[in-house]
């Protein structure tokens, strides 16, 4: 045996136990797991996505394939966000109303001690008129989500304005997305239309209440005192605004015509 080699001695008479455990370890098959994208990878291919999108992939490691499954969720969520954030615009809308109602209150003589009680013509009168408003504030609720989801420059409808949204006031972060002139002053339009609601909400319910055939400022103050004092006509006031907006909405068309 001591001209053979070694290795091929110990092959053929020692069982294969050692020399046979070593070439079976170097003949393992190579792994087929995907490799993880690079940074660079990833934004080539989704250059408009956020930093934290970018991270969150790194962190877990996804193959350029899983990538775009991920952008998909990211997206979707950002609109959720979106959708969220119209949520909350409604609401501060519903306050508007409701601070409107407050500050326009006007009076013209004061009311004596002794005046009469309300009659149904004035709190259908306060209704119709309260309804008037309501339907002018949904309708620009409904301007601005128009503004923002089928925008024709903001071309990536709520997404790309979340985004915008989200790197306003860091022009860092705006070069990173990649906002163009145009964007911007697209997007600073829809910011002082928003910001403009306020004055807006204000001005028409003060016309309202100050036209004598809509309702008259003696009227509206008359029937607001006695809807703070006496819970049973507060509550008949808005039955009747609720009754009236679903008779705006059976005839298909709202009552208040956007003038301003």
């Amino acid at each position: 045996h001591q001209k053979l080699p070694q290795r091929v001695y110990a092959s053929l008479f020692s069982g294969g136990s050692d020399g046979d455990k070593s070439e079976t370890t170097k003949e393992k098959p190579m792994s087929t797991q995907p490799v993880a994208a690079s940074i660079k990878e990833i934004k080539a291919a989704f250059p408009k996505m956020k930093d934290s999108f970018f991270v969150k992939c790194l962190e877990r490691e996804l193959p350029l394939a899983s990538v775009a499954g991920a952008a998909a969720e990211e997206l979707m969520a950002e609109n959720q966000e979106l959708m969220a954030k119209v949520a909350a615009m409604e609401e501060e809308m519903t306050s508007l109303k409701a601070k409107a109602m407050e500050d326009e209150e006007v009076k013209p003589d004061a009311m004596e001690d002794g005046e009469e009680e309300v009659t149904e013509e004035e709190m259908m009168k306060f209704a119709a008129m309260e309804a008037n408003f309501l339907g002018f504030m949904a309708g620009k609720q409904t301007e601005v989500e128009e503004m923002i989801k089928t925008n024709e420059i903001i071309g990536e409808g709520g997404a790309r304005y979340n985004q915008i949204k989200a790197a306003w006031g860091n022009e860092e972060k705006l070069a990173e997305i990649e906002i163009t002139d145009e964007e911007k002053s697209e997007y600073q339009r829809i910011q002082d239309f928003i910001a403009s609601l306020g004055n807006i909400a204000r001005e028409y319910k003060t016309d309202l209440i100050m036209d004598a055939e809509v309702l008259g400022a003696a009227t509206y103050n008359k029937v607001n005192k006695a809807m703070k004092e006496n819970p049973e006509i507060k509550a008949k006031v808005d039955s009747l605004i609720v009754e009236i907006k679903e008779k705006n909405t059976e005839e298909d068309g709202d009552t208040v015509t956007d003038t301003l």
